[in-house]
């Protein structure tokens, strides 16, 4: 293949379809796409995956470089036809094409004849580059992103602990742990059994789901720190909120199931709704403590807050109601409407389109458990009214393969036993992709 005779606007398509680990999904994904988001990690791990974007020339050789040092299986199909294909599988290499290792050799600076002084030059310089990839993959990127083991449907999964009092379900981003007995903070990881008195932290755009055996999830959201607390009773599960914003859920049962919330500021009190012929909706709790001040949010069920406040009495708080308090007051409870997190893009982002280059854009939001539907609108004005685009997904994702140019608007709604949750309304901007 003449790599070195490739026109020079030649495009290429990608294609992954093998990794060495599930480790290595997240660097590519950072590689690529500048981001370990979970949900994209979540599709390049579903192999064979093709990238929503075609490459050049230069890009094409350092990144068939750089996935054969990683052992990625990779394929590089030229979308004029006017090139041979580039394709490396880790699994089959002594069948490589000869007529490729020549080419890569031409393209190097192996090339016979080249001065000895020059050829160890390339080495270092090689490996300098590799090297920075691999450890700023590693080390720069502020999203660390686990997933759950069983999106990575061709690696082997993690074993779920048979018994377990409490464990870590989802993790997105940047997320450590500590045990009780332990000085140092660790990075946490998927099906991490968790015991009393153990603490959990998350930083920016950060997040993690600890799931309890009856059912009950508390999410630990960005820049939060959360001990594990101790079980008074069988029934009972406490934590201790330090610090940050939790979302606290949970599911109706037989047997009525309670979670204490501990915060310097006060305890709120939850329990589960009674499992009758109908179905019941589960009680949908956030708590957000932050510089002394307690925010208690209630989108179904019912909340018992007791302030630490002395001769404060316990405050009863309804579904649709927050209130707060500190350690002088507490205010009476006021209208509360839900919200949805947007995760990407970014308000205010820029991106570039071009339907008949093959662009795609990806739009992630916040998880709002399962069997959820999402609505997710485009529009021409802030005010969502002049509609673009109308989808219903059952996902917290959507990947569009063409929108409007210039300034659009993007919302995402969602109906959770008859309460409606909506997220801020984000201002894109999208040009046309000159390839």
């Amino acid at each position: 293949m003449q790599l070195n005779k490739m026109p020079s606007e030649s495009r290429y398509q990608l294609t992954i379809f093998s990794y060495p680990s599930e480790e290595k999904i997240s660097d590519i994904c950072e590689l690529l796409y500048a981001s370990r988001d979970k949900n994209l990690i979540a599709s390049l791990s579903t192999v064979p995956y093709v990238i929503g974007r075609s490459f050049p020339q230069e890009e094409v050789l350092k990144l068939n470089q750089i996935f054969r040092t990683l052992k990625v299986g990779h394929r590089f199909q030229s979308l004029s036809g006017e090139s041979e294909n580039i394709e490396y599988d880790p699994n089959n290499e002594k069948k490589e094409s000869l007529s490729q290792k020549k080419e890569v050799a031409k393209n190097s600076s192996f090339k016979k004849g080249a001065p000895f002084s020059k050829k160890i030059i390339s080495i270092f310089f090689a490996f300098v580059i590799l090297a920075g990839l691999i450890f700023g993959a590693f080390h720069f990127s502020p999203k660390f992103i686990h997933t759950e083991p069983a999106t990575f449907k061709k690696l082997t999964p993690v074993a779920i602990p048979e018994k377990f009092d409490a464990k870590i379900e989802r993790l997105l981003n940047d997320v450590e742990f500590r045990k009780s007995k332990d000085l140092l903070w660790s990075k946490a990881k998927v099906q991490l059994a968790l015991d009393q008195k153990d603490g959990v932290r998350t930083f920016e755009d950060s997040e993690a789901v600890i799931q309890y055996s009856e059912g009950s999830r508390v999410i630990v959201k960005s820049n939060t720190l959360l001990i594990i607390g101790e079980k008074p009773s069988v029934d009972t599960r406490t934590v201790k909120l330090e610090n940050g914003t939790i979302s606290a859920r949970i599911p109706p049962s037989e047997e009525t199931q309670r979670l204490s919330i501990e915060t310097p500021t006060g305890t709120l009190e939850m329990v589960s709704p009674k499992m009758g012929d109908a179905p019941q909706p589960e009680t949908r709790i956030e708590t957000k403590m932050k510089d002394g001040k307690l925010t208690v949010a209630v989108a179904q069920g019912t909340a018992i807050l007791k302030p630490s406040l002395k001769d404060a009495k316990p405050i009863e708080i309804q579904k649709l109601q927050q209130l707060t308090a500190t350690s002088t007051s507490v205010s009476a409870p006021v209208a509360y409407s839900p919200t949805l997190s947007l995760r990407l893009p970014a308000n205010n982002a820029q991106v570039a389109m071009d339907p008949q280059g093959g662009d795609t854009i990806s739009f992630f939001w916040e998880n709002l458990g399962e069997k959820i539907t999402y609505h997710f609108s485009v529009a021409t004005d802030p005010e969502m009214k002049s509609i673009l685009l109308s989808e219903e997904i059952s996902k917290p994702e959507l990947t569009l393969q063409y929108l409007d140019l210039g300034q659009v608007y993007w919302q995402v709604t969602s109906t959770i036993d008859g309460i409606a949750y909506k997220s801020e309304v984000r201002r894109l901007y999208v040009q046309k992709n000159k390839h």
